[in-house]
Parts: C-alpha cells; sequence; structure tokens
C-alpha cells in the first residue's frame, strides 16, 4: 500500500505479485469488487504502456 509523505495517509492502492498467471486470475476473480469498509477492491493485471 502507498503512502502520501505530505499526509502521511493511504494512496488506497498497492501492487501484488504472483509466481503465476493462473493465481494471479484467480486473484481477480475472487477479489475484484470486494468491499472493505465504504471502499470496493479493484483488481486487474498490470497494464503495459506503449513506448
Amino acid at each position: 500500500i502507498f503512502i502520501d509523505k505530505l499526509t502521511n495517509r493511504s494512496k488506497y492502492f498497492g501492487f501484488v505479485s504472483y509466481d503465476n498467471i493462473y493465481s494471479a486470475h484467480q486473484a481477480i476473480k475472487q477479489m475484484n469488487g470486494f468491499q472493505i469498509g465504504l471502499k470496493r477492491l479493484k483488481v486487474q493485471l498490470k497494464k503495459t504502456r506503449i513506448q
């Protein structure tokens, strides 16, 4: 989870790495849309930038 250095509060995002694509897809299937308090998780694969 990333923390704002000025406010010391969460920026409400983070990254998770998996050893294989199957585990990553399972996490997306099970956790995308999961609600924690008033926030809903958005779980997706990393998007690559076109350079």
